[in-house]
């Protein structure tokens, strides 16, 4: 998209502080969607749930991957 670059007038949109500073190219150029992952589960099925990513490399949650 550089390259494009001069085609696109300078904006702003209307939340701009929300935006992560190293996905940003140029005052011309935002991203329409920043990517973000989360850990879900059913609290029905599962009473001790991973608080993060390390806890998903825990033996105890190999067999609920496997489902």
């Amino acid at each position: 998209m550089l390259e494009l670059v001069d085609l696109f007038q300078d904006y702003a949109p209307p939340m701009p502080p929300t935006y992560i500073a190293d996905v940003l190219v140029s005052p011309k150029l935002w991203p329409r969607a920043t990517l973000g992952w989360s850990i879900a589960y059913n609290s029905e099925l599962m009473k001790t749930p991973p608080k993060s990513w390390q806890d998903l490399t825990k033996p105890e949650y190999a067999a609920r991957s496997a489902r």
